[in-house]
């Protein structure tokens, strides 16, 4: 199914903003991309502009037009560039609405996301996911530490219209981080890499710490599969989490302490699901398609 592009109108209507140097018409300005830096900036992408402790996007809209961005998306109106800018009251929660708009229009074509988090492992696994999926047709994935409230929006906001898979890292690093990604984590796949005393000095607990990212896992859509390590599903045995109905738990338990003898030798495609082969043993992340049906929303 082709992917549909997001219309400016559904845009303004979604972040509640209102246009500056509006064009006589609209339908020019569909899109699926946008990013905060106006140095990598793409034609028919979507300048979103950040106000940070070093610098501020509201300066460099003219750069981002130039580069042939649609329109800007600003928190205060910036005289002196004719590139079209839509108002809105906060830029970083102008971010997340858009990210989440993004999201709908892949999953309306039929476009798989699979979201990790945990303690420790996080960006490995991305990695085998990512390249295990390369050859099913395009992946996009998070970037360097770009798990946070800005990093995991900018990544859903950079999946190209084309490519079926994203693999989404999430971060938390205390109470509500979670919650307030909670839009951009209706997923096919949740996976806990790893529940540790990470975060402590925020978190409390590492009951805490597990309260917190497995939020991911309440996103899992219907139909949908929960992957967290054996020894994480037996401590927190009693958490009804782990009784959800409607989606698998995939639980790995690899030996005595969980913990994989050997390394990965290869990655392959086995009817809808992946399967990682380390040594003797398979690790297998089904990817059916799941009920179109809104998940429950909520690193």
């Amino acid at each position: 199914m082709m992917l549909s592009l997001i219309s400016a109108e559904k845009t303004a209507g979604r972040l509640e903003g209102d246009w500056i140097n509006r064009p006589d018409s609209l339908s020019g300005l569909a899109w699926i991309n946008a990013r905060s830096d106006s140095r990598t900036i793409r034609e028919r992408e979507v300048f979103v502009a950040l106000s940070g402790s070093r610098t501020d996007g509201h300066d460099h809209l003219e750069e981002a037009r130039l580069k042939g961005a649609l329109f800007a998306v600003v928190q205060r109106p910036v005289t002196g560039s004719p590139l079209p800018q839509l108002l809105v009251r906060d830029t970083v929660l102008a971010l997340r609405d858009m990210a989440a708009l993004a999201l709908a229009a892949h999953r309306s074509a039929g476009h798989r996301l699979v979201a990790l988090t945990g303690s420790v492992g996080k960006t490995t696994t991305r990695e085998l996911l990512r390249r295990g999926l390369m050859p099913e047709g395009g992946v996009c994935s998070s970037r360097g530490n770009e798990n946070n409230e800005i990093g995991v929006p900018l990544t859903l906001l950079s999946w190209p219209g084309d490519y079926r898979y994203c693999v989404l890292e999430v971060g938390v690093r205390k109470p509500g981080d979670m919650d307030y990604l909670a839009p951009l984590l209706d997923s096919d796949v949740g996976i806990v890499t790893a529940i540790e005393p990470g975060h402590l000095e925020n978190l409390g607990t590492v009951e805490a710490v597990w309260a917190e990212k497995s939020k991911l896992l309440k996103a899992v859509l219907p139909g949908g599969s929960l992957v967290l390590p054996g020894q994480v599903r037996r401590r927190f045995a009693s958490d009804p989490l782990l009784g959800y109905p409607g989606r698998r738990i995939v639980a790995g338990s690899i030996g005595e302490g969980d913990e994989a003898p050997g390394t990965l030798v290869a990655t392959l495609r086995v009817g809808t699901g992946m399967t990682l082969h380390v040594e003797e043993w398979d690790l297998d992340l089904p990817l059916s398609r799941p009920s179109a049906a809104p998940g429950p929303g909520v690193p």
